[in-house]
């Protein structure tokens, strides 16, 4: 979900709750990726163009590129992969 604020997008988290407490953080970390990498350097005309943007980086870069410390210093998508592949062989 994205607000307007004096002319400027940012994202607004919606947190359901969870019986797990370090849910949050994961969303919170994301949520404080995009800002700081996306957001806080581009600036957008309307919220579908910031939408793509979102999405195009989360796509692109977050899940595709990214290393994430808690996964080994791997990509989401090379994690999984790699999860794949062990299941295979067991």
């Amino acid at each position: 979900m994205s607000t307007e604020q004096d002319g400027k997008l940012s994202l607004a988290a919606q947190h359901e709750p969870h019986e797990k407490p370090w849910d949050n953080a994961v969303i919170e970390s994301v949520f404080s990726t995009l800002t700081h990498e996306l957001l806080d350097r581009k600036r957008y005309g309307d919220p579908d163009r910031a939408q793509r943007s979102i999405t195009e980086c989360i796509d692109d870069f977050y899940n595709a590129q990214r290393r994430h410390t808690a996964l080994g210093n791997m990509s989401p998508i090379k994690y999984e992969l790699a999860c794949q592949m062990r299941k295979r062989r067991t």
